[in-house]
């Protein structure tokens, strides 16, 4: 089994589209590999909401053209665990879907 990557996901605007929260997606199943398993995950505390992903392969910190996003990775103190995951993403037509 891979080792997981955890990464933190940064808002660089104010208003993010979902244009672009979709071509964040799309661009993260692409360079961890078409077909392999990642989880976003929302960590919300003290009125401050963190957005992470896990993936299995390490991310690079911006992706060219969405200006909208920084990432981070995480150290392994700060990994976190979820009960369950948020978002299930088929393709790139279609919308995402809570699960």
């Amino acid at each position: 089994m891979r080792k997981k990557i955890v990464s933190e996901i940064f808002l660089t605007s104010k208003f993010v589209t979902e244009e672009a929260w979709l071509n964040l997606i799309f661009e993260i199943s692409k360079l961890n590999g078409r077909f392999r398993k990642w989880d976003i995950f929302i960590k919300i505390e003290q009125n401050t909401v963190r957005y992470f992903v896990r993936t299995s392969r390490k991310l690079p910190s911006v992706i060219s053209h969405l200006s909208d996003f920084l990432l981070k990775k995480v150290d392994e103190k700060e990994k976190i665990h979820a009960k369950f995951q948020l978002f299930y993403y088929q393709s790139r037509t279609q919308y995402l879907r809570c699960v």
